[in-house]
């Protein structure tokens, strides 16, 4: 039991900095004012979810070796303690925790994708490049070739 409480609370602190560096990385996308700010709080969220996984192969082996197919049919298992309640709460507030960072997940990688979709529009315009057919017939990819440059983009 002492091995379960040990992964659970190691796994719970690392998700509560996971959670906070999610946010932060969130905070760096909405202002997107400098890059190194985004991939410093990425290298941050990259590195301990590496270190979450350590956890989880521990977390693993555990569970292999006692035979069960989750934490929960692990603690199910085991005789009632105060540390059997400790454990359950453990592992309510990290499916909370992820729950969380899930959206904030969801958060990032939408705004991720619009910065994206506004740096392929500021190059097409630099370059004075074509994204598509834009407004005109789709049917017939020919008249794309002589279209010639667009200054816009077809998605704005």
């Amino acid at each position: 039991m002492d091995e379960i409480i040990r992964i659970l609370r190691a796994e719970l602190a690392l998700c509560m900095k996971l959670e906070a560096a999610a946010q932060a990385q969130r905070e760096a996308l909405k202002a997107n004012l400098d890059g190194r700010r985004v991939t410093e709080t990425t290298q941050t969220v990259d590195g301990l979810l590496r270190q979450i996984s350590v956890f989880e192969k521990q977390k693993e082996e555990l569970l292999q070796k006692a035979g069960c197919e989750s934490m929960l049919e692990l603690l199910k298992h085991q005789p009632y303690s105060k540390e059997k309640m400790e454990a359950k709460e453990y592992m309510n507030r990290m499916t909370e925790l992820f729950q969380r960072i899930r959206n904030i997940g969801s958060a990032n990688k939408l705004l991720l994708k619009n910065d994206m979709e506004y740096l392929t529009f500021s190059l097409n315009v630099m370059t004075q490049s074509q994204a598509g057919p834009g407004y005109d017939d789709t049917e017939s990819p020919d008249k794309a070739a002589i279209q010639g440059k667009k200054l816009f983009d077809r998605s704005v």
